[in-house]
């Protein structure tokens, strides 16, 4: 049976998406050790809302948003067998992960 090229984008996007994840989680581990070890934990209401466009952002909410990351980025595993991480790795090329999607 060949395949559709509906069915030729659906496999794309699945192996682009695979990518984004294993990208997101390397980058969510960097970001977890990076909050703890620059103190960001301990900054006030007053020093997020004075960054541009967190204006109504509170430290709680801060510290919600780096929970839900690192939840989503331990839910992804490590590289060991039967992790939706190594699924990931399985149908991409992990040697170049370096997706052009995410600001730095």
């Amino acid at each position: 049976m060949a395949t559709t090229p509906v069915q030729k984008n659906i496999i794309k996007e699945l192996v682009f998406l695979s990518k984004v994840a294993i990208a997101y989680k390397t980058r969510v581990r960097n970001v977890v050790e990076q909050y703890a070890n620059e103190g960001v934990a301990q900054l006030l209401d007053a020093d997020i809302q004075a960054l541009p466009g967190l204006e109504g952002v509170t430290s709680n909410e801060l510290q919600a948003a780096k929970g839900a990351h690192d939840a989503m980025a331990t839910a992804a595993g490590e590289y060991v067998a039967g992790t939706p991480l190594t699924k990931f790795a399985k149908v991409c090329d992990t040697t170049n992960v370096n997706i052009n999607i995410f600001p730095q």
